[in-house]
């Protein structure tokens, strides 16, 4: 499989971004937001402006940073795991059982993505 950067996991950082804004923005119309919700929103605000950085970066200045920029890489994989638990919780918001096959989905992608990755 060709990712678009040298490095999956910084691939994901573009899809990720744009579901944490397309979830965040459908919040916008709802007039009082349950708790689980605020707490969705606030993961989106947060994971939002690393991911879209991350994504534009180039591949050299990505591998640049991650070596030199402290706090980069945990910063960078907190901002996937909110994102990821924003979707989650969602998920969940919306009916239990969405929830469960969202996490589950998601482990068994995370899972092939890295088989994928160190095949070469």
């Amino acid at each position: 499989m060709k990712w678009t950067h040298e490095n999956p996991i910084q691939a994901l950082s573009g899809p990720m971004a744009g579901v944490s804004l397309v979830a965040a923005v459908g919040m916008l119309t709802i007039t009082s937001l349950p708790s689980k919700l605020m707490i969705a929103a606030i993961c989106f605000a947060v994971a939002l402006p690393v991911l879209s950085l991350v994504f534009v970066m180039d591949d050299a200045a990505f591998r640049k940073s991650l070596k030199t920029v402290q706090g980069f890489p945990t910063a960078y994989v907190g901002a996937l795991l909110l994102s990821v638990v924003g979707v989650a919780i969602t998920f969940f918001h919306l009916h239990k059982w969405a929830g469960v096959g969202f996490v589950v989905s998601s482990l068994i992608a995370l899972a092939f993505m890295f088989v994928e990755s160190s095949d070469g």
